[in-house]
């Protein structure tokens, strides 16, 4: 459909203006006449017509004047102008195409070139219209897109900040590709002291990359603050994306637990390039490699979240990466060499590690750009940070919540034993009982310490003789999964109690298992804390407990936490 145009006639002679107004009318469109430029001009200063049909020679302010004045009023939006002049006034057409004209007629008005013209302009005016409906569009896009990526970093940068809780052991740096970083670096404190990270690379680049790594990141800190461990996290961020990413996304992500206490790293693994742990000369002892797919790829039953385990006897530092890092190029091609850059030498604190191996990679990548998100972790694992790690917590007390006497009993069989994750199990119960953050850490470290003891010692019959030697620790933990697979007879009895002992109120941990026992009275003796000296477990009990009860011939532990 043609579009209608509205029209100003500007002629000093009335007949003219008569005929041409008549004449536009006729073809379907709008006309209102003025009879000189000044009265034009102020037409278009109320509203601006789409076309102007402009004589040139009249009183008061001639055509040329007006169409500059005109000119300045529709600066934003084109607005044709055609001169209507007589044949021995052509002369004064360049004057007036100058002056802002877009075309001309020679009086007297040709009527068919003047309705050809009028066509040509209301197919340029409605493609102009057009045009100007998609700059609004894509302006309006624009505008809203900016607030969404607005809000996106100020969530993303939001949950970061939530995650640290000022690891002063732990440096770490991202440098995103594009605005977002597909790539996330999360470092928090679990109740029991516990430092875990979190590499993630998320499938592409963007804002896209960001929103998927949503579903690593909230199941990541809510875990983590609840006293899970790398198992159970991985297990639930691998079943979120499964259920809420559409197929072809997923993450490759090193999870990692650092037990300064224990001197016990876990990592889990998938897809991020090799984990190290350097000693404090920044030489490389111990590479965690990937063995496992990346996060959202196998379905649960496939799934294997078991984390690779270091005794870290000696204090060092882990060190992790992004791809990004791996594959940044020189602009001969060359891709970085972390293992080469380490080779230089890079020690002293994480901070000054990671601003060296920054420096060098830009070096490498010279006047070239980073193709991809590249990230840096780098933590310090020493026994000092375990007594941070309990001072800190002793700073977070609220009121426990919650009924004022209650039982729990949990009875765990031979085959629940081996094929259930009982630590996570009962790490869920005691995140039910209402505790406050010191109190959970507390309570979290001695039902662990207590099943543990009671599975590997009681049930399994391992004899912790075996972590003796250089490979001891390494072939406990074998010979513990071998007995773990086999195991037909046997149970562990858990009883959780909250009651009042001498006013006070009190969470009695009670575990009960099927071995053999042992004979309570060779634990009198205060146990030292040296991770070589055996019954470490018992004694970090003891400093938590205000009494610890050995029945049954050793087969019952009770132990007394104060609220």
């Amino acid at each position: 459909m043609t579009k209608s145009l509205k029209v100003l006639v500007v002629d000093d002679v009335a007949s003219s203006r008569m005929m041409i107004e008549a004449f536009v009318t006729q073809l379907g469109h709008s006309a209102d006449t003025v009879k000189n430029g000044f009265e034009a001009v102020l037409y278009c200063e109320e509203h601006l017509p789409d076309m102007i049909l402009m004589d040139v020679v009249m009183p008061m302010m001639d055509g040329f004047e007006a169409t500059r004045r005109i000119r300045q009023l529709s600066s934003l939006r084109w607005l044709p102008i055609i001169f209507l002049t007589a044949l021995d006034e052509h002369e004064s057409v360049i004057v007036g195409l100058e002056a802002g004209g877009d075309d001309y007629l020679i009086k007297p008005v040709d009527f068919q070139v003047l309705a050809a013209k009028l066509k040509v302009i209301a197919r340029v005016t409605s493609l102009q219209e057009q045009r100007e409906e998609y700059a609004n569009s894509l302006q309006s896009y624009y505008v809203k897109n900016e607030e969404e990526q607005s809000l996106a970093r100020h969530v993303m940068t939001r949950l970061a900040t939530l995650s640290s809780h000022g690891l002063r052991n732990v440096a770490t740096m991202i440098k995103p590709a594009e605005k977002f970083s597909g790539d996330v670096v999360l470092a928090l404190r679990s109740p029991s002291g516990v430092d875990h990270l979190l590499l993630a690379d998320c499938t592409g680049h963007g804002l896209t990359a960001a929103i998927t790594s949503l579903p690593v990141v909230d199941a990541f800190i809510a875990m983590t603050e609840r006293g899970f461990g790398v198992s159970a996290i991985v297990r639930t961020i691998n079943r979120k994306m499964r259920h809420s990413l559409p197929v072809g996304y997923f993450v490759a992500a090193a999870i990692v637990a650092i037990d300064h206490a224990e001197k016990i790293i876990s990592v889990w693994n998938g897809g991020i390039p090799n984990v190290f742990f350097l000693d404090e000369d920044g030489r490389i002892v111990h590479r965690f490699r990937s063995e496992h797919p990346a996060l959202g790829i196998m379905n649960e039953d496939d799934f294997d979240s078991a984390p690779a385990l270091y005794r870290a006897n000696s204090p060092g530092t882990l060190l992790m990466c992004s791809d990004g890092v791996t594959e940044a190029t020189s602009p001969a091609g060359v891709m970085f060499d972390l293992e080469a850059a380490l080779l230089q030498g890079v020690v002293g604190s994480p901070v000054a590690m990671l601003d060296e191996l920054a420096t060098a990679l830009t070096h490498h990548v010279g006047q070239g750009e980073f193709q991809d998100d590249t990230s840096f972790v780098l933590a310090a694992c020493h026994p000092e940070y375990a007594e941070e790690e309990k001072r800190q917590a002793e700073g977070h007390d609220l009121s426990p919540a919650g009924m004022e006497e209650w039982q729990v009993t949990l009875r765990f069989s031979a085959l629940q034993l081996r094929s259930l994750d009982c630590l996570t199990l009962l790490t869920g119960w005691v995140n039910q009982l209402g505790l406050s953050r010191r109190q959970l850490a507390d309570v979290l470290l001695v039902v662990t310490e207590l099943f543990n003891n009671a599975l590997d010692h009681g049930v399994l019959g391992m004899d912790s003789s075996l972590k003796n030697g250089e490979n001891g620790f390494y072939s406990f933990l074998q010979l513990r999964l071998e007995r773990l697979a086999s195991v037909q007879d046997g149970h562990i009895v858990v009883e959780l109690r909250r009651h009042v002992v001498d006013t006070k109120p009190t969470i009695t941990i009670a575990m009960h298992d099927s071995g053999k026992g042992f004979d309570p009275s060779s634990l009198s003796v205060p146990i030292s804390t040296d991770a070589h000296v055996h019954g470490r477990g018992i004694a970090l009990v003891r400093e938590r407990c205000s009494a610890v009860r050995f029945l049954d011939e050793g087969r019952r532990v009770e132990a007394d936490y104060l609220l």
